[in-house]
C-alpha cells in the first residue's frame, strides 16, 4: 500500500509540477503580449503626431497658395486711372 501512495504521489507530483511549468509559460507569453501592446501604443501615438503635423503642414500650404480676397486687392473698387 506504501508503494501504491508513492507511485500516486509521483504521478500527482509530476502532473502538478506540469501545470505550473504551464502557468509559468503562459505568464510569459501575457507579459509578451502587453509589451507588444505597449509597443503598438507608441506607435500609435507617433502616427497621430504626424498626421497632426500634416494637417499644419497642409493648413500652412493652401494658407500660401489661395489669392488673397478681392477686397483686401483693391478696397475701393476701380480707379479711374484702371483700363
Amino acid at each position: 500500500m506504501l508503494k501504491e501512495l508513492g507511485g500516486r504521489y509521483k504521478k500527482l507530483k509530476a502532473k502538478n509540477d506540469a501545470f505550473k511549468e504551464s502557468i509559468k509559460q503562459k505568464d510569459e507569453d501575457i507579459k509578451g503580449l502587453v509589451a507588444c501592446v505597449g509597443d503598438v501604443d507608441e506607435e500609435i501615438e507617433l502616427y497621430e503626431e504626424s498626421i497632426i503635423k500634416a494637417e499644419v503642414s497642409a493648413s500652412t500650404l493652401k494658407t500660401n497658395i489661395e489669392p488673397p480676397a478681392p477686397s483686401l486687392v483693391n478696397p475701393k473698387g476701380p480707379t479711374d486711372a484702371e483700363p
